[in-house]
C-alpha cells in the first residue's frame, strides 16, 4: 500500500511518465486528485504498518516454571514437571521446547504441555534431550498464539517430508 500511494503520489506530481507521454496528466484536477489519492495511501500504509500490535500476553507474568529437571542436571529422556501460576490466556498454548545453545538459539519444538486437572501443574513424559554426552540443551516452556501454531506445524510436516526424503536417499549405493 505503501509503493502504490508513493508511485500515485510521484505520477500526480510529475504529470505522468512514459515514452511519447504515454501516462501524460495535463489536467491539473487528475494531477491533484492523484497526489491526494497517493498520499491518503501512503499514509494508511504507514499506519498500518507502524501501529501498535495487539497486546500479546507475557509469559512471565503467568507464572510458568520447570520444577523438574532441575536447572544444570544432566539428563537423557526425562518427565519434565512444572508449574503454573495463573491461566493460559485464550488462543494459547503452551509449548516444551529443546534449545541449542550452541547453535545460535535454535529450537525444537518438542511438545503442548498439558495441565494437570487442577490446573496449576503440568508434566510432559518421556522428554527426549537428544545429543551426543556433553552437547548442551536447553528445555524452555513458552507461551505459543495461532501463528507460533501454525509454524510449528509446518515445521513438523516438513521435517516429516525431509526425513523421508533423507531415508529414501540414504539407500542409493554411493557412486
Amino acid at each position: 500500500m505503501i509503493l502504490l500511494g508513493v508511485i500515485l503520489f510521484i505520477l500526480g506530481a510529475a504529470g505522468g511518465v512514459g515514452y511519447n507521454a504515454v501516462l501524460a496528466i495535463k489536467d491539473p484536477l487528475a494531477q491533484y486528485a492523484l497526489e491526494i489519492v497517493g498520499s491518503i495511501l501512503l499514509a494508511i500504509g504507514i499506519f498500518v504498518s507502524v501501529r501498535i500490535p495487539a497486546s500479546e500476553p507475557d509469559g512471565a507474568k503467568i507464572g510458568v516454571k520447570i520444577i523438574s529437571p532441575r536447572e544444570n542436571e544432566r539428563v537423557g529422556v526425562v518427565n519434565v514437571i512444572g508449574e503454573i501460576e495463573k491461566k493460559v490466556p485464550n488462543g494459547y498454548t503452551l509449548m516444551l521446547l529443546r534449545v541449542y545453545p550452541d547453535v545460535g538459539h535454535a529450537v525444537y519444538p518438542w511438545a503442548e504441555v498439558r495441565l494437570n486437572h487442577d490446573n496449576k501443574r503440568w508434566t510432559v513424559v518421556d522428554c527426549d534431550i537428544g545429543g551426543r554426552k556433553g552437547d548442551r540443551r536447553i528445555l524452555a516452556v513458552y507461551l505459543v498464539g495461532e501463528s507460533g501454531k501454525a509454524l510449528i506445524r509446518y515445521f513438523r510436516e516438513a521435517s516429516r517430508v525431509h526425513n523421508a526424503t533423507n531415508e529414501k536417499l540414504r539407500k542409493f549405493p554411493d557412486e
